[in-house]
């Protein structure tokens, strides 16, 4: 009789055990999911968070880099040699371009009023001049733009220079000669690549 009850009694226990094992078993893995799919949805939205505030971050210096660049081009553009280009014009263009190495911006250019490329300061040396810019979008805003305006052109393929079959960003300002007349612009080539 004595080993009947401890039979039905290990018996019992034994489903109670294993009964209440499988219920924190369940309860452990609906735990888990619950809390893990909450973990991940958070990890996800943190994730996303730092890629916005990179994006952000980045958008920010690339603003900067490009206002830095045209005040500098602007600027440039009201010397001497540029407003009446001559012999030393592109001189000047090549000294302006070393100022920028390590930078994405490959050459500048001087266009006279008609679009045709007068002077060329590039990265490779590569004098390229004699090309009909004219139908370019730059080009054309140039001859209305004020002086020290700055306008960033949509990507186009570079034509000319050490960044020629490259997509480029021009950055260009109009060359004012102090009587008010427009002699051309700058249009300063930036390596969408290298940005």
């Amino acid at each position: 009789m004595l080993s009947k009850f401890k039979k039905i009694l290990f018996t019992s226990y034994n489903g109670i055990f294993l009964l209440t094992g499988l219920l924190i078993l369940i309860f452990a893995v609906a735990f888990y999911f619950l809390m893990g799919k909450n973990a991940a949805d958070a990890l996800t939205e943190q994730m996303l968070h730092r890629e916005q505030i990179a994006a952000r971050a980045g958008a920010r210096s690339l603003e900067s880099f490009f206002s830095l660049y045209g005040k500098a081009q602007s600027s440039f553009s009201t010397r001497g040699e540029i407003i009446s280009p001559g012999g030393n014009t592109n001189d000047s263009l090549y000294n302006f371009i070393a100022k920028w190495e390590g930078t994405p911006v490959a050459g500048i250019i001087f266009v006279d009023p008609s679009g045709k490329v007068k002077y060329n300061g590039n990265r490779k040396n590569a004098p390229d001049v004699g090309a009909d810019v004219s139908d370019r979008d730059y080009v054309k805003l140039g001859k209305t733009a004020k002086m020290g305006e700055i306008h960033i052109s949509e990507p186009v393929i570079s034509r000319l220079g050490a960044s020629k079959g490259r997509y480029i960003v021009t950055v260009s300002t109009p060359v004012i000669a102090d009587d008010g007349a427009y002699r051309g612009l700058l249009a300063g080539a930036v390596i969408l690549g290298e940005l």
